[in-house]
Formats: C-alpha cells, sequence, structure tokens
C-alpha cells in the first residue's frame, strides 16, 4: 500500500513525542516542549501514514536547517524521522521516496536539500540511493554534533 504524507495533526504530534529512538538516533527524539514546533505550521511538518497508521514525520523548509549549515535560495531542505520500531528494516528507500516526491510535488524547488548527522549512515545511504550528492564540508551545530549536508537537483517534470 503506498505511503500518505498529510498536514501534522495534534492527535499524531502526541504520538511523536512518545517514541523513543536507541542511541545514537536518541538525538531524534522530540520532546513534549518540541510538540509544537510539528504543529507550527511555518515548520510544515507532516505525518507519513501507511493504511492510515502514523509510521514517521517530515518537514519541510527551516525547522529541517541546522544552524552552521550553509543553505541557497531555491533549495527546499527535508527532514524526516521513523517511528523507531520500524527502524533498520529496509524500510528508508520507500519512505523516502514518498516524502521527497511529496516535495517536488507541492513546493516546486529548484534543489532538495537534507542535513543528515554524520553518524547516520543509514539516512547517508537512503540519500545517496535517491540521487543525492555531498554539497560543502562537513559542519558541526550548536550542539557540536557534526552534519554533512546533501543536495539533489529537480528536474522539471
Amino acid at each position: 500500500m503506498p505511503l500518505r504524507i498529510e498536514p501534522m495533526t495534534p492527535e499524531w504530534a502526541k504520538l511523536v513525542v512518545t517514541w523513543r529512538h536507541p542511541p545514537p538516533y536518541d538525538t531524534y527524539d522530540v520532546t513534549v516542549e518540541e510538540r509544537e514546533n510539528l504543529l507550527n505550521p511555518a515548520y510544515r511538518y507532516h505525518a507519513v501514514l501507511e493504511a492510515g497508521e502514523l509510521i514517521g514525520y517530515c518537514c519541510f523548509g527551516d525547522d529541517a536547517q541546522v544552524r552552521g549549515g550553509t543553505y541557497r535560495e531555491g533549495e527546499l531542505e527535508v527532514g524526516w524521522g521513523m517511528r523507531p520500531d520500524l527502524m533498520g528494516q529496509g524500510r528508508g528507500r520507500e519512505f523516502a521516496a514518498a516524502i521527497l516526491d511529496y516535495a517536488e510535488r507541492t513546493y516546486r524547488p529548484k534543489a532538495l536539500g537534507l542535513t543528515i548527522a554524520e553518524f547516520n549512515g543509514r539516512s547517508q545511504a537512503v540519500a545517496e540511493r535517491h540521487g543525492f550528492t555531498l554539497d560543502g564540508p562537513r559542519f558541526a551545530g550548536p550542539d557540536g554534533m557534526v552534519f554533512r549536508r546533501y543536495v539533489r537537483p529537480v528536474t522539471a517534470p
């Protein structure tokens, strides 16, 4: 069954804050205090659904960026998070494909960008399988975590 992307709701946001990832992925845990970000329209958070069940979330634009990174006009930054019990099962490619397709169709950017923690080899591999390439040097975010930025041009339909 194809994955669907829908705007985040308060009910889904409440579920996301209960998810707990194993280390080192626990950096992706969303706190109760951060829940309001999931509902802020400016951050464009969406739920990723499979047969009506919440399997992850994504966002587009500012909240997907990490302070310290270099971002260019016309490039839409994409962020995603998968439900912890589904990680590591080979579902990343389909998950990312649905999100990236939605981003291209909905926002029509010149390029898509992904800022990925350097330790996160899973997301890096998914990005590369979807045609993203490294864009610039590694950089440290405000908390010292090291990131790599990936970019992929969008070809007009």
